[in-house]
């Protein structure tokens, strides 16, 4: 399926970098420019300088206000340092989705971040995508929007758990 916008090259994936990052770290930062490209499955360096220009920002705010910056001052850090590793890589993103994750629609592809983030992990499994079917087929739609939007979160889960489990090897 097509991204609906254009991804920077070169790209690398989140096996290449040094720093020890885990996809969800990697996740935590990924909240777009301008609502494009926000948890989308690939970290830009534009999306990355944005996050530190915003916790930048944040981090001022508490300071003018006398109060501690703590956990900011280590978000800042992460998110500088995983910049600088990309800067020093010459890369302009880093994807932390599986590949075969990657091929399937945006929608999609932020539905899977979403359990990602839901359940604090850095590993996509068909067990999670199980979960979560499982837990949207038990929500009553009070609505068509309701019913529509079930639907599709279903039909979205049903992709994800197809290409995770062909690129595992399972056939079920």
């Amino acid at each position: 399926m097509t991204r609906t916008y254009t991804l920077p090259a070169p790209i690398t994936t989140i096996h290449h970098l040094g720093g020890g990052w885990s996809n969800f770290e990697i996740l935590q930062h990924d909240q777009g420019v301008h609502g494009l490209g926000a948890a989308d499955g690939v970290l830009t360096k534009e999306e990355l300088f944005a996050r530190i220009a915003d916790l930048k920002a944040q981090k001022a705010q508490l300071s003018n206000k006398g109060r501690s910056s703590l956990v900011l001052d280590f978000e800042l850090g992460s998110a500088t340092g995983l910049y600088n590793e990309l800067s020093t890589m010459g890369v302009a993103a880093v994807q932390y989705l599986p590949e075969s994750v990657m091929q399937l629609s945006e929608s999609a592809r932020r539905r899977a971040t979403e359990l990602l983030r839901i359940n604090g992990t850095s590993e996509l499994t068909p067990f999670i995508v199980d979960e979560a079917i499982a837990t949207t087929q038990l929500m009553t739609a009070s609505s068509g929007a309701a019913l529509s939007s079930k639907q599709k979160a279903l039909s979205e889960l049903a992709a994800i758990k197809a290409v995770l489990f062909s690129f595992e090897g399972g056939d079920d």
